[in-house]
């Protein structure tokens, strides 16, 4: 997963490429290049803003369909 450069929340940014099974496969059978998800990650934390300040777990700027008062968000 990488955070969204807009929102920080985490997305899923990365293309997935499905095989069939081959003879020497098990069930449950995964490879994960890490390296290369780590070079994603690299990427968009180039394209991210900043985290909050302050403390804060989530900007105060979020979009969002309530607001509650900025106090709620200190702890």
């Amino acid at each position: 997963m990488q955070p969204d450069p807009v929102s920080g929340m985490h997305c899923w940014h990365q293309a997935v490429r499905v095989e069939k099974a081959q003879a020497s496969d098990r069930y449950g059978d995964v490879f994960v290049d890490t390296a290369k998800s780590r070079e994603v990650y690299a990427e968009w934390l180039k394209l991210a803003k900043p985290g909050p300040v302050d403390g804060l777990r989530r900007p105060l700027w979020l979009n969002r369909p309530l607001h509650p008062d900025p106090s709620a968000y200190r702890s």
